[in-house]
């Protein structure tokens, strides 16, 4: 193709006298599918010509003569001359191609360098710059997406009579790609603005499921001779936020025996590893990727998750459910529980000897009883069980009181019994049990009715302030020990001294610091040891180089051997998915591991839980509810103990802390591992 072109001869051997017909493109008219074509003939000449005389010329372009008849040659002298020229138009084919012929005959008739030269005709083709014949689209403007559908097409109709419109789904994001999705047939003008209708967009995001972009195809085709043409231009449509839809979320109690006991969904603190059942939906085909449920700062996967952990704290707590579909959409809902509160059965009992109206007596024969007792009631289905005994001291077997079962779950009684003889001594327990083999057992004694001295009947027994009811020497009155020093407030003055057979001391008991507090001082074979001091306040000093000892070992030494510790007052921010605050490694043995740390609330909801993970396991945890804690306030101290046994290698104690609602701060204190065995 091309826009100009030209065709010479030589009317000489020699070269020296030419003939050229040369053409250009004036303009093309996509209307008509033609184009303007300026023509020229012209004569080159070496040497010198003089002529007058009238020379005949034809020229023919596209099988159209366009010149018949003569031309004046004149002088020329080693120039070129344009002998004729004009312009005709060629149509092209329907298609927008053209390749046209030409030709000139041109009857010079003179002697040219002792030559006769007659007439000579040329010939050539030459081929046009396609017409543009098909529809072409230019721009797709506007806002494509499912909410708002309004996009603006643009297009060029070149020589189309006729210009049509269809829409396609292209590329893997769609789940079906039907070509066309939509046609519009014949369009008129340059620019259109496409419809779907509601029907048609529910089913482009029913196509588009795995995402929330995919590709849609504009395409403008014309048929021009028989040839169809496409032109087209891709944009993103894009599906505006469509969450999934969370129907419902069950939470029950997964252990089987509780839930038959109990009921399924009642959920008892320490007791209940809750199960929680989502059932979602995503709209318009959209299907669920992802369940996540959050539980007292732990998150599990899966639409039906087991909580590995019991509950721990107890009133109305939330459980965060996030689902996420195919798009990437996702929803969040907090579902309230209620956490039954659980304790362990308590009790009291006390018991002293009383005349028949239960007045105290010291010789009496009966024994008047007074307890209570308490076992949580967890919606009435709670087993109880309350039990008086007693039994004479000495002996292997209680005997049971009357029943003291109270109609609630609350005991508070007193009974008088009889037939406790004043030269005895006895013991009495109260023993209280639920469903969960949790008991609380209290004892109390009952001693013998009140003697200054008194011997046993067997001659091998004395006891002051009560009677002799066992071989040996017994005190049941008060012994108050005075030891007075010379000095007031004087230190280390002996209220006791204790001495071995030989006449060696064992240990010596005295006065502390100030004459307050007690001071033990061991002897070994004569030798006075280190003194152990006991404050008033409760403080045990341990003289320098002792140590505590469970079975002969250490349990609280300065052996680095035995223990592993990290110290670090520093403060965290702290979130749903917890931090690592700290880790250390332990050793071949029995480890007693202790971690403290303080969480200060952030928020309004929300629990703080900090754990202690073996290997990244967790195996002990405390757990504190910051709902309603203005922000600020510190929770607690939470201390987390775990008691671990390495058979070989190491492991990795790490302290883990976490939470759930607002993300709260929380400063870390001590992490540390003491080896007992």
């Amino acid at each position: 193709m091309a826009t100009s072109g030209a065709t010479t001869i030589n009317l000489s051997s020699n070269g020296d006298l030419q003939l050229t017909l040369s053409w250009d493109v004036a303009s093309q008219s996509v209307a008509n599918n033609s184009s303007s074509v300026n023509w020229y003939i012209k004569l080159y000449s070496r040497y010198n010509i003089n002529t007058s005389t009238a020379k005949s010329l034809s020229v023919s372009i596209n099988g159209s003569s366009v010149f018949n008849g003569t031309v004046t040659v004149g002088s020329m002298n080693g120039t070129t001359k344009t002998l004729r020229s004009g312009t005709t138009t060629i149509a092209h084919n329907a298609d927008g191609t053209k390749t046209f012929s030409y030709s000139a005959t041109f009857n010079l008739a003179i002697t040219y360098s002792g030559v006769s030269i007659g007439s000579k005709t040329l010939s050539g083709s030459g081929t046009l710059n396609t017409i543009p014949r098909h529809a072409t689209i230019t721009s797709v403007g506007g806002t494509i997406t499912d909410n708002n559908f309004s996009p603006s097409v643009a297009f060029d109709r070149k020589g189309a009579s006729t210009v049509n419109l269809k829409i396609e789904c292209v590329g893997t994001a769609w789940t079906q790609t039907a070509d066309p999705f939509k046609n519009y047939g014949a369009i008129s003008g340059t620019t259109y603005s496409p419809t779907l209708t509601s029907g048609e967009i529910d089913t482009l995001r029913t196509r588009l499921i795995n995402g929330q972009t995919a590709t849609l195809r504009f395409t403008i085709f014309s048929t021009v001779g028989g040839t169809t043409s496409y032109s087209y231009i891709d944009k993103t449509f894009t599906i505006v936020s469509k969450p999934p839809t969370i129907n419902s979320v069950a939470v029950s109690n997964s252990d089987t025996a509780i839930s038959n006991k109990f009921g399924a969904n009642y959920l008892i603190k320490n007791y209940t590893k809750p199960k929680v059942v989502i059932t979602a939906t995503g709209q318009y085909g959209a299907t669920i990727k992802t369940y996540e449920t959050i539980i007292e700062g732990k998150t599990y996967t899966g639409q039906t998750i087991t909580a590995t952990e019991f509950l721990m704290l107890a009133s109305t707590n939330s459980i965060s459910v996030k689902i996420t579909d195919g798009r990437g959409f996702s929803t969040t809902q907090n579902i309230s529980i209620t956490v039954n509160d659980y304790t362990l059965p308590n009790a009291t009992l006390s018991a002293f000897r009383c005349d028949e109206n239960g007045n105290e007596k010291e010789d009496g024969d009966r024994v008047k009883f007074i307890y209570t007792g308490n076992i949580t009631p967890l919606g009435n289905n709670n087993n109880k069980s309350f039990i008086l005994q007693h039994r004479q001291q000495g002996q292997s077997s209680w005997t049971n009181a009357p029943n003291i079962n109270p109609s609630g779950y609350s005991l508070n009684g007193n009974m008088i019994l009889l037939n406790f003889s004043p030269d005895n001594a006895y013991e009495a327990q109260i023993v209280v049990a639920d469903y969960f083999n949790n008991f609380t057992t209290l004892t109390t004694h009952i001693l013998t009715s009140f003697s200054l001295i008194d011997f046993h009947k067997d001659g091998k027994g004395i006891a002051f302030g009560k009677a002799s009811a066992l071989n040996g020497f017994e005190i049941g009155a008060k012994m108050p020990l005075h030891n007075y020093a010379d000095t007031p407030n004087q230190a280390n003055i002996p209220y006791c001294t204790y001495k071995k057979r030989d006449g060696t001391i064992g240990a010596i008991i005295s006065t502390g610091a100030n004459g307050d507090g007690l001071n033990i001082r061991p002897y070994n074979n004569g030798v006075a040891g280190g003194i152990i001091q006991l404050l008033p306040n409760g403080t045990i000093n341990l003289p320098t180089g002792a140590n505590y000892q469970v079975n002969g070992v250490n349990i609280l030494t300065d052996d680095a051997s035995r223990v592993v510790s990290f110290n670090n007052a520093g403060a965290i921010t702290i979130n749903g998915t917890g931090v690592d605050v700290a880790s250390i490694t332990i050793g071949i043995g029995t480890w007693i591991v202790i971690a403290t740390c303080e969480i200060t609330a952030n928020g309004t909801s929300g629990n703080g839980v900090a754990s202690l993970r073996r290997a990244g396991t967790e195996v002990a945890r405390s757990a504190q509810n910051m709902t309603g804690l203005p922000t600020g306030q510190n929770i607690n101290t939470h201390s987390t103990f775990a008691l671990e046994t390495v058979a070989s290698g190491t492991v990795a104690m790490t302290y883990n802390v976490r939470s759930s609602g607002s993300s709260p701060s929380a400063t870390f204190r001590r992490l540390t591992a003491y080896r007992v065995y």
